[in-house]
């Protein structure tokens, strides 16, 4: 059973009343921008309709600003353009570029190594507390929001220029230098901790992948950087990544360059976890591809559509470790993505074109290949499970 995500608060003031913001702790810049921009723009109206037991939420909770749900309808969303609709502010020439940077970095990821939604995610990461990470990223957005000419830059230098002009060089410097004094710990635990762990554990080989080889990375470490390290030219310039930290959590990371489809991979695992657990709860092949968790009460992946999947992380610690063994991780992992397998069991008859269908163990699974056998089988390839 995973734990329930702890929501934590910040206080805000709306047309002179407080009012609380509540999200998950170690925020990203998505929740925090939606805290100034329902500070800076809302009205009362707003409040009201969307305020619940004196909270609003952002980013958590299953309403209205909860861009995990929609994200598992298939759309591309985040808190933060999720707000701005409802506030009628989309294209609020103040905010517009914030908006649709912060959207695009939370929704695909891509940001720069000194970019201040990387930065925010960094500070959560290496041990900054809630209230740290929300004041300084709320007075960079601050600046943003009141810059003149709304420029697309969205870098710490820049931004600290801004607060410079605006609240003068004091505060301005000790803004940006806390910021690189994150940017030293990450770079420090890539190239130390990360480094030595790698070299430790890492072990490297090349599997099958749609369009050609990939480099797969099979890792053990706490490191936050390990994945990010494995990936680089310092390590391997792995296409994926699969991580065991000390508690038996797993994660799973993939280069944008590789350009995989992970839904398959996705399904698999949440299958095979539920087996293990000893109960199906879902079973749907649609609702096992979908971004996100299927249900927190039980299902431990969380599937970031395109990137990575994660069974916990420093947003969510509460998440029970996977009951699969490593190796079998592995080896989903590898004989899904090859295009060349089938079931151990049945592969001479589906290589063959005979698809056994229900009694195949792959087929709760729905795999892409096997649903197109069956088409060309014998047309049956809708989803029947």
């Amino acid at each position: 059973m995973t734990t329930p995500q702890k929501i934590v608060h910040t206080e805000i003031t709306v047309e002179g009343k407080k009012l609380l913001v509540g999200y998950h702790p170690n925020p990203h810049a998505d929740e925090i921008l939606c805290m100034e921009l329902i500070e800076e723009f809302a009205t009362g109206d707003f409040i009201r309709r969307y305020i619940k037991d004196g909270v609003i939420l952002v980013g958590i909770g299953g309403g209205a600003f909860d861009d995990h749900d929609k994200r598992r309808e298939g759309e591309t969303a985040s808190s933060a353009m999720l707000v701005a609709r409802a506030l009628g502010i989309v294209k609020h020439p103040a905010v517009l570029a914030l908006i649709k940077h912060v959207h695009n970095i939370d929704s695909r990821g891509g940001d720069t190594p000194f970019g201040i939604c990387n930065l925010i995610k960094e500070m959560g990461k290496f041990g900054a507390d809630n209230d740290e990470i929300v004041d300084w990223a709320r007075m960079g957005f601050r600046a943003k929001i009141g810059e003149l000419d709304a420029k697309k830059i969205f870098d710490l230098q820049h931004i600290a220029m801004l607060i410079c002009a605006g609240l003068g060089d004091e505060i301005g410097v000790k803004w940006m230098t806390r910021g690189l004094s994150i940017k030293a710990t990450q770079r420090r635990e890539f190239f130390v901790k990360a480094k030595a762990d790698f070299e430790a554990t890492a072990t490297v080989d090349k599997i099958n992948g749609p369009r050609g080889q990939l480099t797969l990375v099979v890792t053990e470490s706490d490191s936050s950087e390990i994945s990010r390290f494995a990936r680089s030219p310092h390590g391997a310039s792995a296409d994926i990544v699969i991580n065991r930290r000390s508690s038996g959590n797993v994660s799973i990371m993939f280069s944008n360059q590789a350009r995989l489809d992970l839904g398959d991979i996705c399904a698999a695992l949440k299958v095979e976890e539920q087996s293990r657990r000893g109960q199906i709860h879902e079973r749907n092949w649609d609702a096992l591809r979908a971004p996100g968790t299927i249900d927190p009460k039980w299902d431990v992946w969380h599937f970031v559509h395109g990137a990575m999947l994660l069974n916990g992380s420093h947003t969510a610690k509460g998440v029970s470790p996977t009951k699969i063994p490593l190796d079998i991780i592995v080896r989903l992992v590898t004989s899904i993505l090859d295009p060349n397998q089938f079931n151990r069991k049945n592969q001479d008859a589906c290589k063959l074109g005979i698809c056994v269908g229900q009694e195949c163990p792959w087929y709760p699974i729905g795999v892409t290949r096997c649903r197109d056998l069956r088409r060309r089988s014998d047309g049956n390839g809708a989803n029947l499970a």
